[in-house]
């Protein structure tokens, strides 16, 4: 046989037999099509043999309202659960931090040196001001969300300590109790009657908020009596709690999952403002006595 001679044909062979070949562009459809799940649609996400979606990268294992930014309220009731339990417990933990904290910087030497370098409140406050709004921006990146989140409840816990650190301890002790138990009640509130719509309360809020700053930036230069402190204080008291009430309805409706560390920042704000609030109405009444 020479090598020169034409090789059979194949496809006259094929033809006989009544087989055709099948065109690529088809055999790639087909391989598309028998995959259960698989659709046309590159926005969809894709789906597994099992009929489950697939990870969006290798070792993407977080739950579908983690990855598509679905609010908490839209989310499945397991991973709701999941991210009130770690939010609640991360606040718990601030407050504890916050409050040992306190505890040491109530230490005769240390509030002397608060008393002489009075500059660190200051300092303190502006740094968990700036921590605050990096982290908003970073509020999706982990785990730099749960470093500035950590470095901000240090800042504030040192700010606050340093503030109380010469008010009376049994005041301190029941503006903690108080503040406790209603942040609870308010907390609860929400979650009991979901139906209402605390998100109306957003304009008057940051009026009232507006406001409450212009009064304590005039207090600054200008300080008021006592009884006119002691009402201002019940505002601020009355305007964070309803702060609260708003802050954790839009934490369901209006924050994903994955903004659990900002959903503390809210939170941890509004519980020491009302705390700082009602200390002073509580050191205003008992300074009268």
């Amino acid at each position: 046989m020479s090598y020169a001679q034409a090789p059979p044909s194949y496809a006259a062979a094929n033809s006989k037999n009544g087989y055709q070949p099948i065109p690529q562009d088809d055999v790639e459809a087909h391989a598309e099509s028998s995959v259960p799940g698989r659709t046309a649609n590159a926005q969809s996400p894709l789906l597994g043999p099992d009929g489950m979606p697939l990870p969006r990268s290798e070792g993407d294992t977080d739950p579908d309202d983690f990855k598509f930014g679905v609010t908490v309220e839209q989310s499945s009731p397991e991973v709701r659960q999941m991210f009130l339990k770690k939010v609640y417990a991360t606040l718990f933990i601030q407050v504890v931090f916050t409050t040992a904290i306190g505890a040491v910087l109530r230490m005769d030497s240390i509030r002397s040196w608060i008393f002489q370098h009075s500059w660190i409140i200051m300092l303190t406050s502006i740094s968990s001001l700036v921590t605050m709004l990096v982290l908003y921006v970073k509020r999706h990146s982990h785990p730099t969300n749960v470093i500035l989140l950590a470095a901000f409840t240090a800042l504030e816990a040192v700010s606050i300590g340093s503030a109380i650190a010469y008010v009376n301890e049994v005041v301190v002790l029941q503006a903690l109790l108080i503040t406790g138990f209603v942040f609870i009640a308010l907390n609860l509130a929400v979650y009991i009657w979901p139906s209402v719509d605390y998100s109306q309360l957003g304009p008057w809020l940051f009026y009232g908020l507006f406001i409450f700053l212009g009064i304590g930036l005039v207090q600054l230069f200008v300080p008021f009596s006592r009884g006119v402190d002691i009402a201002i204080a019940a505002g601020g008291a009355v305007l964070f709690s309803l702060y609260t009430l708003y802050d954790v309805d839009a934490i369901s409706k209006r924050l994903s999952c994955e903004e659990w560390c900002y959903a503390n920042v809210m939170l941890f704000l509004d519980l020491l403002n009302l705390f700082l609030s009602i200390l002073r109405i509580l050191n205003g009444a008992s300074n009268d006595d």
